[in-house]
């Protein structure tokens, strides 16, 4: 379209060339027909650049497409598999219930995949919001270590060393903040950290940096990441070495942890660690829950006075 009016802009100008013009006028010209060839170069390099990238949407979605078929089959076929299994007559009760703990797990990784796909639907379409109130850190940082202390127990990768490290300077701080959102997002990198690690360790905590300001990070041994960069927290997004050993997983979870950082207010990076491993950090703004409370109290305490005014 822009071609087409340079065009016929520029056979306008030619056809106007030959007839009489004030100085200015062919000045313009002359201007205008010198910058004819610069202008036409932009806009052909500006088609080639849209073009490779309606082409790398275009490949994007349909790696999205297998992924997420791949993804869905897995565990689908287990549960379907293991079913008709458990109508034959002739097995062991040990058999029945391996069958039942596997038709369990299917399900558990089925509506794991459902729930990432709903978390980062609403993320990308702005609907995600935070819900705010009391947040007691070591109650989030305790129920974070009861629940993958367990997974890695029953994990075949059990060889894993798995401990937390709250701030020792701070024990029992409530803060006003979202506590679910704050779980998922240490859930997310958790996860990552497991899924990377065969053996080694995994540690997780959090540190007060100043009065207005906590950081958490995730530490692992596990095999690291090829680019430390925030390429790593795009939707779909998997790294070398995950596409090398591992299909399992869209490559959402860390995008999910990357717009839930985003919404509290902080700011999330990875980086290497010294030896062997990855360690992933996130701030969130600090706000104590009293602090907040009181706050709360005295800003609807004037607007009621307004009001009254008013």
């Amino acid at each position: 379209m822009i071609k087409k009016f340079l065009g016929w802009f520029m056979s306008y100008l030619s056809q106007n060339k030959n007839k009489p013009q004030s100085k200015y006028l062919k000045e313009a010209h002359n201007k205008i027909s010198g910058s004819y060839e610069e202008l036409l170069e932009k806009v052909q390099r500006l088609e080639m650049i849209l073009e490779e990238k309606t082409k790398i949407a275009d490949e994007l979605k349909s790696a999205f497409l297998r992924n997420i078929y791949h993804e869905i089959r897995t565990p689908m076929n287990s549960i379907v598999g293991f079913t008709s299994l458990l109508n034959h007559g002739n097995i062991t009760s040990e058999q029945r219930d391996k069958y039942a703990e596997n038709i369990k797990t299917s399900s558990q990784q089925f509506l794991k995949l459902i729930d990432d796909l709903v978390e980062a639907s609403l993320l990308d379409s702005g609907y995600a919001k935070t819900t705010k109130g009391e947040c007691d850190l070591d109650r989030v940082m305790e129920d974070l270590h009861s629940l993958y202390t367990v997974q890695n127990e029953f994990s075949i990768n059990s060889d894993i060393a798995f401990s937390q490290n709250p701030d020792s300077q701070h024990k029992e701080l409530k803060i006003y903040s979202d506590k679910k959102m704050l779980f998922d997002i240490m859930s997310y990198l958790l996860s990552n950290a497991f899924k990377f690690t065969e053996r080694g360790a995994v540690e997780y905590g959090y540190r007060i940096l100043n009065d207005d300001k906590i950081m958490f990070y995730v530490k692992d041994s596990g095999v690291g990441i090829d680019k430390y960069d925030n390429s790593i927290f795009k939707n779909f997004t998997k790294s070398e070495h995950c596409l090398r050993e591992t299909n399992k997983g869209l490559g959402l979870g860390l995008s999910i942890a990357y717009g839930k950082v985003k919404l509290l207010g902080g700011d999330i990076w990875v980086e290497p660690n010294e030896m062997k491993g990855t360690t992933f950090k996130f701030t969130v703004p600090m706000e104590k829950y009293c602090t907040a409370k009181s706050s709360k109290k005295t800003e609807n305490f004037k607007n009621k006075q307004l009001s009254r005014v008013g």
